[in-house]
């Protein structure tokens, strides 16, 4: 399922809204301003974008000539932008994005299970061809049993190792670009980095499996909330966001009774 679902394209409707937001008005014909569903899509991603850039105005993909919803990025092997994009994957030839992170996610588990499972029930038959004085003799059954082992327990450490980054990634709702480029930033006078998408570790978890705790492991996209160009703030940065509003507006203030005093 992670090879032929599509990670997730830009929506004209969002782009469009996007557009008409940032004051650039531009034709539509997929759909237009006064359209029912246009108005209801318009409802569900109202409150604009929160990743802005460096001067304040709306992310901007200079290879697709589109706006960048957030936590969208350009893939330069798709060529496109992909909503949600955690990494281009080559084992899979696509992108892992939003549409499908958790079929993804499924896949290496399921993988890891499965080595874990032929390492732990074909232990006993390795030590058996092992002690077997065929086993350096290519293509006997003592040597293709012992080789299989190796490779199943070895593979499973390396994939085990994967699954459990994208583990903590999941937990902490991190992707795996957000992680290369903002962990560790600071926000200013030294403050540490506060990520606007990890919440609780529940929500955190049904943002990428879906609400319904029991087919989390079941590769369907029941129960996963919305469209891929929304996402829920955190309680902490909606307090870091005010206290750093709160503390632009004291300096505007100060700033503003000096120059007055001055001229005075």
């Amino acid at each position: 399922m992670s090879v032929f679902v599509d990670p997730g394209r830009v929506p004209e409707w969002y782009a469009r809204l996007e557009m008409e937001r940032q004051g650039m008005h531009v034709p539509s014909k997929v759909m237009m301003l006064d359209d029912v569903d246009y108005k209801m899509l318009a409802e569900d991603a109202k409150g604009g974008s929160i990743e802005k850039k460096l001067d304040g105005s709306g992310r901007w993909c200079r290879k697709c000539v589109k706006v960048k919803p957030d936590r969208t990025h350009h893939c330069r092997v798709c060529n496109r932008c992909v909503l949600k994009m955690d990494h281009h994957c080559p084992w899979i030839n696509n992108c892992v994005g939003y549409y499908n992170y958790k079929y993804f996610y499924l896949f290496i588990s399921y993988g890891v299970l499965i080595l874990l499972w032929v390492s732990a029930s074909s232990f006993v038959n390795f030590l058996r061809s092992v002690a077997s004085p065929d086993v350096l003799d290519f293509g006997s059954d003592s040597f293709l049993i012992a080789s299989c082992w190796l490779y199943a327990s070895l593979f499973s450490v390396a994939l085990g190792g994967f699954q459990t980054f994208h583990t903590c990634l999941l937990l902490k709702n991190f992707t795996t670009i957000e992680l290369v480029e903002k962990k560790g930033q600071t926000n200013g006078n030294h403050h540490c980095y506060v990520h606007p998408y990890d919440r609780t570790v529940v929500q955190n978890v049904e943002d990428a499996l879906g609400s319904i705790h029991a087919l989390w492991f079941i590769p369907t996209r029941i129960g996963i909330r919305g469209n891929g160009v929304r996402y829920m703030p955190s309680e902490e940065y909606l307090a870091e966001t005010r206290w750093r509003e709160r503390k632009l507006a004291v300096g505007t203030t100060k700033e503003y009774g000096t120059g007055r005093g001055a001229s005075l």
